[in-house]
C-alpha cells in the first residue's frame, strides 16, 4: 500500500463503510425475498463479510447477539470442506455441536472468488420457522436432548460448482411442517449471498486484491487499537455478578449466570466460572453464543463509532468451563438458549454497574418473549410462526428507559398484528403498553408491553419468557422493575401460567403475555415531581403509584404536584430509610377488570 498515511485513512474508511453497505444490501435483499413473519417481519436475520480466513470483516446492523458467533459457524466450513471450496458452492450449518447456535438458526455461508482465487465469505444466518422436533417452531421449552428439537445440520453444501444439490433440498423440505415458508427463506439467503458476493467482488476490482487485503488488515488492527484504547478509560480492576433465569422451564430452582471480569491494560476476561451446570432442558449455550453474547454486551459500553469487525473481538477473552450451561456439550438442547443468552448481558452489566454507573443501564425486560403458535388449518393447510415479542431497556443515567423495543442484543421488531392475523388463525384483542409498570428511579425503566390473543381454532402453543419471579434490577438506588406474566384459559378464567410452557389450545382460549419492566437507574425521590406529574397525565403512571414510588402528591385538583407536601414527604422517607426503616410498599393499580383479574394473580403468586 503506496499511499500517503492521511490518503490510507480516507481509503480505509471508504472500504469500511463500503464493506458496510454490503452486508446492508445484502439485508434489504433478505427482507424483499423473505417468506416467513420470523424474518420478513420481525428480521430475526443477520448478514456479514469475512476474509479467507473466516475473521469478520463487516456486519449489518440486524442482530448483535448472532453475528458474535459466526466466526466459529466459519471455522467449521472451512475445515470440512478446506481445499474443496469452488465458485458456485454454497455451503450451510445449524448444529449446535460444530459450529451452530440452536437448530433453527441456519448460517449460510457462500466463498467469493475474484479471478479464480480464494478471496473471503458472505455469510447470513436467519431463524427458520421449523426444523421438526416436539413441537412447532422447533424450540420447545421440554427438550431434553438435542435429538428432540429438530434437524441437525453439520457442514454441508447446498451448491457445488453451481449445481443446486437437490438430495439436501429434499431433506429439508421433508424434515419441516411448512416446507415452502422454510425452502422460500432459504431462497432469500442465497438472492442475499448472490448480492453480496458481487459487490465483494465490485469492491476488490475498484481497489485491487493486493490493496483491498491491505486496507482490511489495517482496518482490523485499527478497530482493535479503538477499542483497547476505550477499555483504557475503564477502571481497572475485578468485577464480578450474579444473575439468574427464573427456572430451567422444568425445575423451579434459579438458574444462575455468574460472571467474574478484570479489567486490565486495554483488555477485558470475562470468566463465567460458577454458572450453573448444562440443565435438562432447551436454555443451553454453546460457547459460540456465550462469545457472542459477551461481545454484543462490550459493544454496548464503548463508543458508538468503533467499526464493527473482528478486530473488536481481539481484546476480550471468554472464559467458561465445558459442560455448564454456557459451554454446553452433546447431547444438550439449546433451542430456547436465547433467554439465557440474554441473561449472559444483564450479568455482565450488572458486573461492570459499579465501575461504569453512567453507562450501565438497569436491567431490561429480560429478553425477547417467544410465542410459537402451528397447527394444521381445516383444509390441511399447516402453519408456523415465531414472535418476537420486544419490550423495554432500563432507566439510564441521562434519561428514562426506552419502552416498546427490542433486547440490545437484538435488533428485532415486533410483527404488526396484521401480518400476525393473516398468517395464523388468532385474533390479538389488545396490544399496548401497560401503566404502573417499570422500576422507579431518577430515571424510571421501560413499560412492559401486552399482548392478548384469541385462538380461532385449535393450536400448538409455545411460549419462551423469564423475569417472572426474578425481576430486572436496578442501579443505584433505582428499583426493580415489574414480573412479566403468562394467562391462558378461556375468557375471564385465565389461570397464570410458567414463564415457559407447551401445551395444545382450543378454540376460544385466550394468552395474555406481559414482558417484565426494566429496572430503575438512580433515586426515585431525586426524579423531578414534574416528570412523575407528565407521566401522571400519559396514562402511564397512576396517582398512587406516582405517591408509593415517589412520594409525589397532588392538589386536591388532581393536575397540579403539591410542591411543599411533596417535599415533605419525601424528607421523611429519607429520615426513615436512614433509621433503617422500610419504606411505602409498591401499590398497583387497577383500571380495568382484566387488570383486576392480573392483580389478583399476581397478588395470589406473591409476584406483587
Amino acid at each position: 500500500m503506496t499511499t500517503s498515511g492521511g490518503a490510507a485513512a480516507i481509503e480505509r474508511e471508504l472500504i469500511r463503510e463500503g464493506l458496510a453497505a454490503i452486508c446492508e444490501e445484502m439485508a434489504v435483499s433478505v427482507l424483499r425475498t423473505s417468506h416467513s413473519e420470523t424474518v420478513k417481519s420481525a428480521m430475526d436475520f443477520s448478514t456479514a463479510l469475512c476474509d479467507e480466513t473466516g475473521q469478520i470483516i463487516a456486519q449489518g446492523v440486524t442482530l448483535p447477539n448472532q453475528l458474535g458467533a459466526l466466526p466459529e459457524a466459519v471455522a467449521a466450513i472451512l475445515r470440512r470442506f478446506r481445499g474443496d471450496l469452488h465458485p458456485g458452492d454454497v455451503a450451510m450449518v445449524n448444529d449446535p455441536f460444530d459450529g451452530g447456535m440452536h437448530l433453527p438458526d441456519i448460517f449460510v455461508v457462500r466463498p467469493v472468488f475474484f479471478e479464480s482465487e480464494y478471496v473471503g465469505l458472505v455469510a447470513t444466518v436467519a431463524h427458520h420457522a421449523d426444523l421438526g422436533g416436539m413441537v412447532a417452531g422447533s424450540m420447545s421449552p421440554y427438550a431434553e436432548e438435542c435429538f428432540q428439537e429438530g434437524l441437525r445440520i453439520p457442514p454441508v453444501k447446498l451448491y457445488s460448482r453451481g449445481r443446486r444439490e437437490e438430495g439436501v433440498f429434499a431433506l429439508l423440505g421433508a424434515n419441516t411442517r411448512v416446507p415452502d415458508i422454510v425452502l422460500g427463506d432459504f431462497d432469500a439467503q442465497l438472492v442475499a449471498c448472490a448480492t453480496g458476493v458481487k459487490a465483494f467482488d465490485r469492491m476488490i476490482r475498484r481497489y485491487g486484491l493486493a490493496e483491498f487485503r491491505a486496507h482490511v488488515a489495517a482496518l482490523l488492527d485499527y478497530t482493535e487499537m479503538l477499542t483497547r484504547q476505550e477499555i483504557r478509560t475503564f477502571p481497572e480492576g475485578t468485577y464480578s455478578y450474579i444473575d439468574y433465569l427464573d427456572d430451567d422451564g422444568i425445575r423451579d430452582d434459579p438458574v444462575p449466570i455468574a460472571v467474574s471480569i478484570e479489567i486490565r491494560d486495554g483488555g477485558v476476561t470475562l470468566d463465567f466460572t460458577g454458572s450453573s451446570p448444562q440443565v435438562r432442558s432447551s436454555l443451553n449455550n454453546t460457547l459460540s453464543f456465550t462469545h457472542s453474547n459477551t461481545y454484543a454486551a462490550m459493544r454496548a459500553l464503548l463508543r458508538s463509532d468503533i467499526p464493527n469487525n473482528a478486530g473488536f473481538f481481539r481484546p476480550i477473552t471468554v472464559k467458561a468451563p465445558r459442560g455448564c450451561i454456557l459451554n454446553c456439550v452433546l447431547p444438550a438442547a439449546t433451542g430456547t438458549r436465547g433467554l439465557t443468552g440474554f441473561r449472559v448481558m444483564d450479568a455482565i452489566f450488572g458486573a461492570l454497574a459499579p465501575a461504569l454507573p453512567d453507562r450501565v443501564m438497569g436491567a431490561s425486560d429480560g429478553g425477547l418473549s417467544l410465542v410459537t403458535v402451528g397447527g394444521v388449518r381445516p383444509g390441511g393447510e399447516r402453519f408456523s410462526v415465531v414472535e418476537l415479542i420486544s419490550g423495554a431497556w432500563g432507566g439510564q443515567a441521562l434519561q428514562d428507559g426506552e419502552d416498546g423495543v427490542p433486547n440490545v442484543g437484538a435488533n428485532v421488531s415486533n410483527i404488526p398484528v396484521e401480518m400476525l392475523e393473516s398468517s395464523l388463525p388468532v385474533r390479538v384483542d389488545h396490544y399496548g403498553y401497560i401503566p404502573d409498570t417499570g422500576g422507579a428511579g431518577l430515571h424510571r425503566g421501560g413499560l412492559s408491553l401486552q399482548r392478548e390473543y384469541t385462538f380461532l381454532q385449535e393450536c400448538d402453543l409455545s411460549v419462551r419468557s423469564d423475569r417472572a419471579t426474578i425481576y430486572p434490577y436496578g442501579i443505584g438506588a433505582g428499583r426493580p422493575g415489574t414480573p412479566s406474566l403468562n394467562l391462558l384459559g378461556p375468557e375471564n378464567e385465565e389461570v397464570l401460567m410458567p414463564s415457559k410452557f407447551s401445551q395444545r389450545v382450543t378454540e376460544g382460549m385466550r394468552l395474555i403475555h406481559r414482558t417484565a419492566g426494566a429496572g430503575g437507574w438512580g433515586d426515585p425521590l431525586a426524579r423531578d415531581p414534574e416528570l412523575a406529574a407528565r407521566d401522571v397525565r400519559n396514562g402511564i403512571l397512576s396517582p398512587e403509584r406516582a405517591f408509593s414510588e415517589y412520594g409525589v402528591i397532588f392538589e386536591a385538583d388532581g393536575n397540579e404536584v403539591d410542591q411543599e407536601a411533596t417535599e415533605t414527604e419525601r424528607s421523611a422517607r429519607r429520615a426513615a430509610s436512614e433509621e433503617g426503616a422500610t419504606t411505602t410498599p409498591i401499590s398497583s393499580s387497577a383500571p380495568t377488570p382484566l387488570e383486576d383479574r392480573i392483580s389478583d394473580k399476581l397478588r395470589e403468586s406473591g409476584k406483587f
